[in-house]
């Protein structure tokens, strides 16, 4: 038989997990972005032509609806060699330093 307390502590259930929009894994993803993005265009990685919307104002990144379309649209674009996504999955996984890496050569992609 098992002891009460046991069986207690046994089905005691801990705290739920957080949503993953709540998790550091997600806020640094949303945070590094559009920093990243921001960095792209600088270094004309992300050409002119590609950039236009609300998001993009006086040379910064609004994290806006307008910019995550944009992101849904472009996400798998090549620019200066590999996707947008890739650019970002690995600027974030060095978020916050050295996010933005060396300059590679601007892209040539329509």
């Amino acid at each position: 038989m098992i002891p009460a307390v046991m069986l207690a502590a046994a089905c005691a259930s801990s705290a739920p997990p957080k949503p993953y929009y709540q998790t550091r894994t997600y806020q640094a993803y949303a945070q590094a972005q559009p920093a990243i993005v921001q960095c792209l265009i600088a270094k004309h990685v992300i050409p002119q032509s590609d950039v236009s919307g609300s998001w993009f104002r006086g040379g910064t990144v609004t994290p806006n609806a307008a910019f995550a379309g944009w992101l849904l649209s472009h996400g798998r674009k090549s620019y200066g060699g590999q996707a947008l996504d890739a650019w970002i999955g690995q600027a974030r996984r060095a978020w916050p330093s050295g996010y933005c890496g060396p300059s590679p050569a601007p892209s040539a992609t329509p």
